[in-house]
């Protein structure tokens, strides 16, 4: 067998096992993402809302658009709001950190400045 021939299987047993690996780790993500799923359904609550009719217009027909719950669509919507607040909560006390702490930051790089010539 040729050299060109014994690449090209090494190569292709290669892509072959790399493509089963990849394939049997996306199988396993899926089913963890799967099971993550219903333990989270498994564990919710109720939650009585009182709404305005055109948000409840709204909701119902995006629910049947995407043929999912108006339950999903509200823990999704409720969950993105959240993560958006806590988010910019984050960048509020970071900011106020680092300007809280300018003076101490611009006395360092003075302090530092000449540390590069010794």
């Amino acid at each position: 067998m040729s050299g060109l021939a014994s690449d090209l299987i090494e190569t292709s047993a290669f892509l072959i096992l790399n493509y089963t690996t990849v394939l049997r780790i996306f199988s396993m993500y899926m089913e963890k993402v799967k099971m993550r799923t219903i333990i989270s359904q498994s564990k919710t609550q109720r939650l009585n809302l009182t709404i305005l009719p055109d948000l409840t217009r709204r909701a119902e027909s995006m629910s049947k658009r995407l043929n999912i719950s108006i339950s999903e669509i509200t823990r999704r919507a409720l969950s993105d709001y959240l993560d958006r607040l806590e988010r910019a909560d984050l960048e509020k006390r970071l900011t106020e950190g680092y300007q809280a702490n300018t003076a101490y930051y611009n006395q360092q790089q003075e302090d530092w400045k000449h540390a590069d010539q010794l």
